[in-house]
């Protein structure tokens, strides 16, 4: 084995995983991250905090189709 054959040998394995880490890479989908969706309201009195919690909630009106709650 001489040195042109071993520069050649590791560029050809320099080039073969590089085409493997590309090829890979295109296989990932790419997602865009979730919007969070926040509510900040002003409650005056604690015994109003129950109505608050709702208005809250109807503003921000999450997604809880398929959760289940334990």
């Amino acid at each position: 084995m001489n040195r042109r054959s071993l520069l050649g040998g590791a560029a050809l394995a320099a080039t073969t995983a590089l085409v493997i880490r590309q090829s890979k890479a295109s296989h990932v989908p790419h997602r865009r991250p979730r919007l969070s969706h926040v509510a900040v309201l002003r409650c005056d009195r604690y015994e109003r905090a129950p109505q608050v919690v709702e208005q809250g909630l109807q503003l921000v009106r999450p997604s809880v189709h398929g959760n289940a709650c334990f």
